[in-house]
This record gives structure tokens, C-alpha cells and sequence, in this order.
């Protein structure tokens, strides 16, 4: 499946962008409605079926760390 190709059953769509503002965290994806970050292709299956397992959440503004 590629970037717009939607599953037959028309349960998911797979989207490409280009920045998701977690750098820190990359590569991340967003399963409805949350974000994960520092996942693998391996993880993906995984992350649809609603299981989030060891994912990290990405870092954002409102989970990073205050600037010294």
C-alpha cells in the first residue's frame, strides 16, 4: 500500500507528510487520533490494530522538557 491508497475494507488510508513538528522523535505516525513516534515499519500493524505497545510518543511542545 502506498501514500493515498486506502485498504479495501476502507478502514484506513495511508497519508504522507512532510513534517509532524516531532523531529526528535522521527519517524512518526498518526493512528487516530494520536501520534507515535520512533516506530519502525514492524510497528505499523501493530499501531492498526490499536495496540501502541513500547512506541515512544513523540516529544512536542507540551511534553518536551522546559529550555534552560
Amino acid at each position: 500500500m502506498g501514500p493515498g491508497q486506502t485498504t479495501r475494507d476502507g478502514a484506513v488510508t495511508l497519508e504522507e507528510l512532510d513534517c509532524a513538528f516531532a523531529c526528535g522523535s522521527a519517524p512518526v505516525v498518526q493512528v487516530e487520533p494520536a501520534y507515535h513516534g520512533r516506530v519502525s515499519a514492524g510497528d505499523v500493524d501493530r499501531l492498526l490494530a490499536g495496540s501502541p505497545g513500547q512506541v515512544a510518543p513523540p516529544v512536542t511542545a507540551q511534553t518536551a522538557p522546559p529550555a534552560a
